[in-house]
């Protein structure tokens, strides 16, 4: 997943207004498991799209692995319906 955070990062900063590259970033942070910095891009990317529920979920999900809620963490293996869009 660290390449995969590298092409995110490179996504949110040549397309900063594309909420779809917030995704991808926050999807590799989580996973790597950096569930502060996940959350925080979450968050930038609900502010360009309030709506967007691939952002809330991974968001919520981004906060209730760094508080270690059952079945929240990249270990978990349910993986919601986040997939894995790498």
């Amino acid at each position: 997943y660290t390449e995969a955070l590298q092409d995110g990062a490179e996504c949110v900063k040549l397309k900063p207004d594309w909420p779809k590259g917030y995704t991808r970033k926050g999807l590799a942070e989580f996973f790597l498991n950096k569930y502060d910095a996940a959350a925080e891009t979450y968050k930038a990317g609900l502010k360009l799209a309030p709506d967007d529920a691939t952002l809330k979920e991974g968001l919520q999900k981004a906060m209730d692995a760094k508080y270690e809620l059952p079945g929240s963490g990249a270990g978990a293996g349910g993986g919601g319906g986040m997939g894995n869009p790498f």
